[in-house]
């Protein structure tokens, strides 16, 4: 048990909350115990903040790879390898569709959405979950174990792609996603939108917005936008999301952070000057930002 408390208590730096910390009060801020955090430094006086986090990371890799594992492998692979933080590639973490969440959303040149079973989680929401995807995303993906996957496999529909993370930390698609861009649900798809996105897709299909009351526009807009053909609404979608750009400033700081922090950092809403705070912290050392408060 007391290993397993260590384990989480390092888990927590791989959040929003712990970023937010960094940013205020530098590591002393930061939500593990600082027991949990010195074990992990092999050379205090020498030792980095990117080296704080990267040794916690291959700490969770090695023995509790949990939820944040997988998506951070996701945004490692996927985000900073594969398209190399594209201003048309759109990341998003714990996405709300309908009565579900999606663990990860990635919108490039089609919609795609992650639900992630780690070894700690169960099956019994998948169904519903899927379910849910299949309304709003053209590619719907099941991340899993690569040691669960032989008696998992066989519970996951077979439109739904597969994908294991393995034990030497890479992403190895095991079934390729069938697309599903001919059966979404417009009204649920029109519920992922935000107010501005879905005026323009009303504006770009039907070359108007509605004149109404503003508290009429919403139920005006979605009429319009329940009589739009299946692609045309993804197609809409995608644009709304790949929309959704992330700062400059930004993606700088997340291409000069621990790879480790990919995920958390793309999913943390940062304004101007808590990046350039985040930027000083990274490039400091860990005696100077842990008394930089003082």
């Amino acid at each position: 048990m007391r290993n397993l408390n260590r384990q989480r208590d390092i888990a927590s730096l791989f959040s929003a909350k712990a970023i937010k910390a960094l940013i205020s009060k530098g590591v002393s801020g930061l939500p593990a115990s600082s027991r949990n955090i010195e074990h992990l430094l092999t050379n205090r006086e020498s030792s980095s903040v990117e080296h704080l986090f990267d040794t916690a990371y291959k700490e969770l890799v090695a023995s509790y790879r949990n939820e944040y594992v997988y998506k951070n492998a996701i945004a490692e692979k996927i985000i900073r390898g594969k398209h190399r933080f594209s201003k048309s590639c759109h990341f998003s973490s714990e996405f709300r569709v309908n009565n579900s969440i999606a663990d990860v959303v990635i919108a490039n040149g089609t919609t795609s959405a992650y639900e992630i079973k780690t070894e700690y989680d169960s099956f019994e929401r998948l169904e519903g979950q899927l379910y849910d995807y299949f309304k709003v995303f053209d590619k719907v993906n099941v991340v899993l174990p690569e040691k669960c996957l032989d008696s998992w496999l066989p519970r996951i529909p077979c439109k739904t792609g597969v994908i294991v993370l393995t034990e030497r930390y890479t992403l190895r698609t095991i079934r390729e996603a069938h697309s599903n861009m001919y059966e979404l649900d417009p009204n649920s798809v029109f519920s992922c939108l935000r107010r501005d996105e879905y005026i323009e897709a009303i504006k770009n299909q039907f070359g108007f917005a509605p004149q109404c009351k503003p508290v009429d526009l919403k139920k005006a807009c979605r009429t319009l936008f329940l009589t739009l053909n299946s692609e045309v609404v993804h197609r809409e979608f995608l644009n709304a999301l790949r929309s959704r750009r992330l700062r400059k400033e930004k993606v700088e700081l997340i291409k000069s952070a621990p790879p480790s922090l990919t995920s958390v950092l793309l999913s943390t809403n940062l304004n101007l000057r808590e990046v350039e705070t985040l930027r000083a912290v990274f490039s400091g050392g860990m005696e100077s930002i842990q008394h930089s408060e003082a």
